[in-house]
């Protein structure tokens, strides 16, 4: 069986809920400050799931951010017996970064430093943080927007259980900075850090597996959601060929490769946002995109 959940914390997500899914009511969180995984905890401690059902928790904005609904996504894990199928959003910070924790530790200062010692706590041994290691959309999920068997979620909840017991009865000067604010969507210092340490967890956990997660987005409904990327979509899925080629191969010429067209590629994007009367899709602009990205 496939569970899929949607979480709501006021009228208006309540009402927005689509088809499919089971309402999880969270205007009440079973425990504060852990966001979507105190939905995820209260859910796999009270819920009975058999071996071979498969569960996700999914945020109000996904229609929005991936132009998704809960009948896309069954269709999706219908079709395959993959383990774990990923519908992360944002393929610039996915594409852009070397990997999800990277561009954590980019808008979340802080946060490898802290990743690197908490999971060393956890006794999830995997180096994730290293300036060299790649990861592409088969390792990287974002905003928990993926779908997993038990077997998986049962691995990640007994590292996700030690992260949470650190933070809630820790006392020393990690637990400190574990909780500890950081920067989130240009606010500064109003999120706790361990969120955005637990939200990556799963990244950590496929690594730990050695297990790829399929990927459930469709390109062009994602582009149609998104169209500060329209333009970009074919750049930003070179840029995560490159990286998976870097993981197979280990050749620095797909690394180099990647830091360079990245570097041009975030370039135009930023530029792009300060001409707001720019019309996505313009041929030319697409043309001038591959002119740029092709020196």
């Amino acid at each position: 069986m496939i569970r899929l959940y949607q979480v709501f914390y006021d009228d208006a997500t309540r009402q927005a809920i689509g088809p499919g899914f089971i309402p999880y009511d969270n205007r009440h969180p079973p425990v504060s400050g852990w966001f979507e995984y105190g939905c995820i905890r209260d859910i796999l401690l009270n819920t009975d799931f058999a071996d071979d059902d498969r569960f996700g928790l999914f945020s109000p904005r996904l229609a929005e951010k991936t132009g998704l609904g809960a009948r896309d996504l069954i269709a999706r894990c219908e079709a395959t017996d993959a383990a774990v199928v990923a519908f992360s959003p944002f393929l610039d910070q996915l594409a852009l970064f070397p990997n999800v924790f990277a561009q954590g530790d980019f808008w979340h200062p802080g946060l490898i430093d802290v990743t690197r010692e908490a999971f060393e706590r956890i006794g999830l041994d995997v180096d994730v943080v290293a300036a060299d290691h790649y990861a592409d959309q088969t390792r990287s999920i974002f905003s928990n927007y993926f779908v997993a068997r038990m077997d998986v979620w049962r691995i990640w909840f007994g590292y996700a259980e030690r992260l949470f017991d650190l933070c809630e009865h820790g006392t020393d000067a990690l637990a400190r900075r574990l909780n500890g604010t950081t920067d989130h969507r240009a606010v500064a210092g109003h999120y706790p850090l361990k969120i955005f340490v637990m939200e990556r967890l799963i990244c950590a956990v496929l690594e730990k597996l050695g297990l790829d997660a399929e990927i459930g987005l469709d390109y062009p409904r994602y582009a149609a959601c998104n169209p500060e990327h329209a333009n970009a979509i074919d750049e930003l899925l070179v840029l995560d060929a490159l990286k998976a080629q870097y993981r197979r191969t280990g050749h620095p010429a797909f690394r180099d490769l990647h830091r360079r067209r990245s570097a041009a590629l975030d370039a135009w994007l930023r530029d792009r946002k300060r001409k707001p009367n720019d019309i996505y899709g313009d041929p030319a602009r697409r043309l001038s995109l591959k002119g740029l990205l092709g020196r």
